[in-house]
């Protein structure tokens, strides 16, 4: 799903940021896990192939597509909590790495006045480390992840607190995301949503910097501006 960079005719007054795969470079770890995690039942997972099926999902979801996909034995709760323990082990030793052009797009959007927030389909630990390792958690007014909400994504919940926690109605705020199940979250908030991608259609954007070219376009139009009582 994608849609295109032309804003609707209402300004934003505010961008609600995904975390995993659009502040953080983190799937190809959420990968690692989850082979670590196939590799106790004797089967492994290429990362094109869990960046085709399974980026954007709930982890339990994953657990329950993997379990199916390969007939194994365990429990969904087993493998999820196996999956969360491999992860804890990577994130206690390394941080996932900030993508590129990520702090300086946020350090020109504070600059600008226009409040950010995040709205995040993994739970609060993950989202709470990478801020508090990369030092950028005072860019966020709010911060809300699957442990907020009734419904993960594809859900439109996590992004629906993020606006209410903002003051704002979903049409005024920008999301941006890079899996289809965010992109889904997104949209189905009621949102616009620039979408990351590896391989860009000319509807989306290769990485934070193509997107904060943008953004800086629609603070001079005027179509992104800070509310005055704000």
């Amino acid at each position: 799903m994608t849609m295109s960079t032309v804003a609707p005719t209402h300004c934003f007054h505010a961008i609600i940021f995904d975390h995993d795969g659009t502040l953080v470079d983190s799937e190809y770890i959420h990968c690692q896990s989850w082979n670590k995690v196939l590799a106790l039942y004797g089967h492994s997972l290429k990362f094109e192939d869990y960046c085709a099926h399974y980026n954007g999902l709930p982890t339990q979801e994953t657990a329950t597509q993997l379990k199916q996909h390969y007939n194994l034995s365990e429990s969904v709760d087993s493998l999820y909590q196996q999956k969360i323990d491999f992860l804890n082990y990577h994130l206690a030793e390394k941080p996932f790495p900030l993508l590129a052009q990520v702090k300086n797009t946020l350090l020109f959007l504070c600059k600008n006045n226009i409040p950010l927030a995040i709205a995040s389909g993994a739970n609060q630990h993950e989202v709470s480390h990478s801020l508090q390792h990369h030092k950028i958690a005072s860019f966020f007014k709010a911060v809300c992840t699957k442990n907020d909400v009734a419904n993960s994504k594809p859900a439109p919940d996590v992004y629906w607190l993020a606006a209410e926690k903002l003051n704002l109605a979903p049409e005024h705020c920008l999301a941006i995301e890079d899996s289809d199940t965010g992109y889904q979250s997104a949209r189905r908030a009621g949102m616009h949503c620039l979408r990351l991608s590896a391989t860009p259609s000319p509807e989306e954007f290769k990485d934070m910097k193509a997107i904060c070219e943008q953004l800086e376009l629609w603070l001079l139009s005027g179509q992104l501006k800070k509310l005055l009582n704000t």
